[in-house]
């Protein structure tokens, strides 16, 4: 929002709504493992020129996605007795039927009740947008300008859509390791973990992420019996005094 280069502490940072095709976090951010950080100078110094303006760029089309537009400036978030305002009639707001010819701006500044005044105010202090003239409150349908249809919940529901239909997810690369260490929860977490170390391990001066492995389909359904099986388990054992939830 800044318009600044995020720099991440970490190379297996996992950032927020990454599976969305437009949150192109490696573009728009920098990464680095701790311990290099009292490189981090040296290696800012050989980016390419321009190199920071292309990450504020791609930027653009992630913080949209990071904002709730959509639930804070939906139809509701100015106070009913506001609707007459034309500023808000003309962003799509609903006018009632009752509520006489439309105002502008300055007038509805001019006819706003206390009581709504105060009302508006704190849903703007709410909203971030203090020291916003609550007559023209109703005339914003976002923080920024940003399109409310891309905020992060509308993000958050295309990323839902897309598992739906995606593929199911190949076996994990650290399997073959994680088998020859016995079928546990213990030896695939830590197979996991020495696999992610060797990826950053492999290019210690990099500033980009490790990519994320996405859990296979077939560890997924078994962890989903597992606590299926867990459920029955529990829904037939008998509830006594003895049970362990009576139990002080």
């Amino acid at each position: 929002l800044y318009g600044c280069v995020p720099v991440l502490s970490e190379r297996l940072e996992a950032m927020p709504l990454a599976e969305h095709p437009e949150m192109r976090w490696h573009e728009a951010a920098l990464y680095v493992e701790a311990e290099s950080i009292p490189r981090l100078m040296g290696w800012l110094r050989k980016l390419r020129r321009g190199a920071a303006a292309a990450m504020v760029s791609a930027a653009a089309g992630v913080w949209p996605r990071l904002l709730h537009t959509s639930l804070v400036f939906g139809s509701g978030w100015v106070p009913r007795e506001c609707a007459r305002c034309r500023g808000g009639a003309g962003r799509g707001r609903a006018v009632r039927s009752d509520s006489g010819p439309l105002l502008s701006a300055d007038e509805c500044r001019r006819e706003m009740p206390g009581p709504v005044a105060a009302t508006l105010a704190s849903q703007l202090t709410a909203a971030g947008l203090q020291g916003v003239d609550g007559g023209d409150a109703c005339t914003r349908s976002s923080y920024l300008g940003e399109p409310p249809e891309m905020d992060a919940y509308h993000t958050l529901m295309d990323i839902l859509r897309a598992r739906l239909i995606a593929p199911p997810a190949p076996a994990e690369p650290w399997m073959a390791q994680a088998a020859g260490s016995g079928h546990n929860q213990s030896s695939y977490f830590r197979a996991r973990a020495h696999w992610y170390t060797l990826q950053v391990a492999a290019d210690p001066e990099s500033m980009r992420p490790v990519e994320a492995i996405a859990p296979a389909q077939a560890r997924r359904d078994a962890l989903r019996d597992a606590w299926r099986q867990r459920a029955a388990g529990r829904e037939r054992r008998p509830f006594t005094s003895d049970h362990p939830a009576k139990r002080k």
